[in-house]
């Protein structure tokens, strides 16, 4: 133990000596040496997963074309052609660094949920994180909450889930979330890693690792609901036969603008077909059950942080009753 502790500050020692430089994700990835060792908390970090959904080799969802169809004319790799027909060269598809961050307060002592939040394209984790302020919005939400963030092709304009296509791939991604995460904090909680609820969120392109894992994640009674911010270019069948065997057992979320009003519509148009209500208003408490499309004029790159309200993802995660990193959690 002395050893282990000592080794810790040598680190924390070398991280200062040189650079100002801490492990925030809009500076460096040096969080993944140290988190090998320890967990950052208020300080976003990184651990590398053999379940995140790249590197990926096999077809393109159902489809039976081989994800990397084609060549890259610059280089010669393997490419994939996305859905516009652009190449993309294999080299995109390499992160494996999954971004976590648990807010000031966390404690696993205290009932908490995992939101996984699909960035949008072409980006990166990094650039989601800090350009929507998700540190901050998770802080003022008030959950005790752990943020996690997959990577998906890097700065590129594709949205596939590589290992995400297969069934039941999410869920060995969040068995591996849990080994890696509970080994860190003491022994005996390890039972609230393996049990904590799950709550997944999706900008942009995100959305079809959202659909794709609502479709064939195998979550079960673990997947506690479904955030999206303007998150339904496709896929409307996978989010519409979810919510179909599963509204009243899950809530569902969706802050659109322009860019998804159409399929929005077409999801809206199918619920009410069959009898399954909706509210088109700002959740009070967002329950099982509880389905709620929120029409905006907001441009699209903005709503994860400009809403309405400022900071929506602080906003909704407040209406989800407990997990309070402070206070009475007798509401849940």
């Amino acid at each position: 133990m002395l050893r282990h502790a000592l080794l810790v500050i040598q680190i924390l020692l070398l991280l200062g000596s040189g650079s100002d430089k801490t492990c925030l994700a809009d500076e460096n990835k040096l969080a993944g040496t140290l988190a090998s060792s320890t967990i950052s908390i208020g300080k976003a970090f990184y651990l590398p997963m053999n379940f995140a959904p790249f590197p990926y080799q096999g077809s393109f969802g159902d489809s039976g074309i081989t994800f990397f169809d084609s060549k890259y004319s610059k280089t010669g790799e393997p490419a994939h052609t996305n859905r516009y027909g652009e190449k993309i060269p294999e080299s995109r598809y390499q992160d494996s660094n999954v971004l976590f961050y648990l807010p000031p307060g966390f404690s696993p002592n205290k009932p908490f949920f995992y939101l996984v939040f699909f960035h949008g394209l072409p980006s990166n984790p990094d650039t989601e994180f800090n350009n929507h302020k998700l540190a901050k919005q998770i802080i003022n939400s008030g959950k005790n909450v752990i943020l996690i963030m997959p990577p998906l092709a890097t700065n590129a304009a594709d949205a596939s889930p590589g290992k995400f296509f297969a069934q039941g791939a999410f869920s060995s991604f969040i068995n591996e979330t849990v080994t890696s995460l509970s080994s860190r904090f003491p022994q005996d909680t390890h039972a609230q890693f393996v049990n904590a609820p799950i709550v997944l969120a999706a900008f942009s392109g995100g959305y079809k690792s959202a659909a794709y894992i609502v479709d064939r994640g195998g979550l079960g009674e673990r997947l506690h609901g479904l955030l999206l911010f303007d998150a339904m270019f496709e896929d409307v069948d996978k989010f519409y036969n979810w919510l179909k065997s599963s509204h009243k057992s899950v809530f569902f979320f969706h802050l659109f603008g322009r860019s998804c009003e159409h399929n929005s519509q077409v999801l809206l148009s199918s619920l009410q077909q069959n009898g399954i209500n909706y509210s088109s208003s700002w959740p009070k408490s967002l329950r099982p059950g509880n389905i709620h499309f929120i029409k905006v004029a907001t441009s699209h790159t903005a709503i994860p942080s400009k809403g309405p309200p400022k900071n929506p993802v602080a906003k909704v995660l407040m209406t989800i009753p407990g997990f309070n990193r402070q206070g009475d959690q007798n509401d849940q």
